[in-house]
């Protein structure tokens, strides 16, 4: 395995990412490899969520009957994550060992066997999986019997990597005894229903499905992205990869319009705006202090708001919070519109399903 620490020159790898992004726009069968090769790439330079993200296209694509490197990956770069936060044992950060909880369970039900994907976890990220497993141990929010054999098998796979240092053997020896004395919850009866017991579901967040079927034939883009020039990479390589591709069977995905890839050349920049607003079914604005200082910005939400009156277009317009900006400086035309709120790193699953959804609304 490799990392950010063996990178000499990012040059060479953001050239490549150049080359990879353009393979994929020329559309057609998307290659699991490229789709995994960017991920490897955005991963080398410390881009931990986008390449998280990236992974996860690759494993959609990855066949059921082959490697489970994809899932390898994708719970490496969740552990890099985990450990780039700080400061270290703030448990703000346990959502990202919920989220490498979610992503084994997804790879144990595509993958006929994960086992080589948790020794290498163990092998090149064992102070992140020590972190995990004792997560696992304490948290009662999952299925005992699922806590109970993945800690079993973490426990086995870090003993045969790290078990003859002195800093691993306390740690491997306290985490045993604790499996040993693993119960699980009580059964709680409800003495109300005709059945004798009831046990409680545990509380994990889980992707939902979107009808797949949806098209908004009225537009040509589902949607017009507002962004400011500081915000083009997070637009490009994070919010458009999160909307116009498929990361799971039940995903939808989107068509977009951006200034950079669809703004016709030759016209002006204000008849492009006008253009992309009437021709797209949402209009988002990703809110920051760049795009509130941008000469641009409240002309497009007064295109947009006119569009809205035009066309009778209810709830086309979607605010994104990306900073922490004051109520008063959101733009007041703005300010009566119910907005997603991504500062807040650990929600950002619950508001990109948001999102989707609202893009999935079609309007008669």
């Amino acid at each position: 395995m490799y990392g950010p620490e063996f990178v000499k020159n990012k040059e060479y790898i953001y050239e490549a990412i150049h080359y990879l992004n353009y393979a994929l726009q020329l559309g057609g069968f998307i290659n699991v490899t490229i789709v995994q090769t960017l991920s490897t790439c955005l991963y080398e330079i410390e881009e931990y969520r986008t390449a998280i993200e990236w992974m996860k296209r690759a494993m959609h694509l990855a066949r059921k009957s082959g490697s489970s490197e994809s899932l390898t990956r994708i719970t490496q770069y969740i552990l890099a994550l985990y450990k780039a936060k700080s400061p270290e044992g703030d448990p703000s950060r346990n959502y990202l060992l919920n989220d490498l909880l979610f992503w084994i369970g997804q790879g144990k039900s595509k993958f006929s066997n994960i086992d080589g994907s948790i020794s290498d976890l163990c092998k090149y990220c064992a102070d992140g999986m020590i972190d995990f497993i004792k997560y696992l141990l304490n948290n009662d929010q999952s299925s005992f019997e699922v806590r109970k054999t993945l800690v079993s098998s973490c426990l086995e796979a870090l003993n045969q990597w790290q078990g003859k240092k002195i800093r691993y053997q306390q740690i491997i020896r306290e985490c045993k005894e604790k499996l040993k004395d693993l119960r699980p919850p009580p059964i709680t009866v409800d003495l109300d229903s005709e059945s004798s017991a009831q046990y409680t579901i545990p509380n994990i967040v889980m992707p939902f499905s979107l009808d797949a079927n949806i098209q908004h034939s009225k537009y040509k883009f589902d949607f017009f992205v507002s962004l400011s020039n500081v915000n083009r990479e997070w637009v490009n390589n994070y919010l458009l990869h999160q909307l116009e591709t498929k990361l799971h069977d039940n995903d939808i995905a989107f068509k977009g319009c951006i200034a950079d890839r669809d703004f016709k050349p030759g016209s002006t920049i204000i008849s492009n705006i006008i253009n992309a607003v009437e021709h797209s079914c949402k209009i988002i604005f990703v809110i920051t202090e760049d795009l509130i200082k941008s000469r641009w910005c409240d002309y497009e939400v007064n295109q947009a708001l006119v569009d809205m009156l035009s066309t009778k277009k209810e709830d086309c317009i979607i605010p994104i919070l990306l900073e922490n900006v004051t109520d008063q400086r959101i733009p007041k035309k703005l300010g009566h519109i119910t907005y997603l709120d991504l500062t807040d790193e650990s929600k950002h699953f619950q508001e990109i399903m948001k999102l989707k959804r609202a893009l999935s609304l079609e309007y008669d």
